[in-house]
């Protein structure tokens, strides 16, 4: 009687355990379902929807960049570029004024000794 009454025991010890481990399963199952996949549901969401905002801040910025660009593009043309480009034209305006003072004949003579001065270069540079 003795060995049954231990050896009940023991079935019952080791119940008591398989049933303590079934209800922590259940327990973890219950709490897998109830609070960590919607926890993680959350956190996924809320993920998202940062980087979804970050996007659109990153993008906004960008069009800023670009308008700012931009303006100093057409700051810089205004205030750079207009004006030495003006200065350039003045320039060759009055130069071409200066030549058209010169006569022709003095310039077609001109011509023909720039032509006699290089053509002994000339030659130099083909018998090399």
């Amino acid at each position: 009687t003795k060995s049954s009454s231990l050896e009940r025991s023991h079935f019952f010890a080791s119940n008591r355990t398989l049933n303590a481990y079934m209800e922590a399963m259940a327990n973890e199952e219950l709490l897998v379902a109830h609070y960590i996949i919607p926890q993680t549901m959350r956190m996924a969401n809320t993920e998202l929807t940062y980087v979804v905002n970050l996007l659109d801040s990153t993008k906004q910025m960008r069009s800023y960049l670009l308008g700012g660009f931009v303006g100093l593009s057409v700051l810089c043309y205004l205030f750079a570029i207009q004006p030495l480009l003006a200065r350039l034209d003045r320039g060759i305006k009055r130069s071409r004024k200066l030549l058209l003072l010169i006569p022709y004949d003095i310039v077609d003579d001109v011509k023909i000794r720039q032509r006699i001065l290089r053509l002994p270069f000339a030659q130099a540079k083909q018998r090399k």
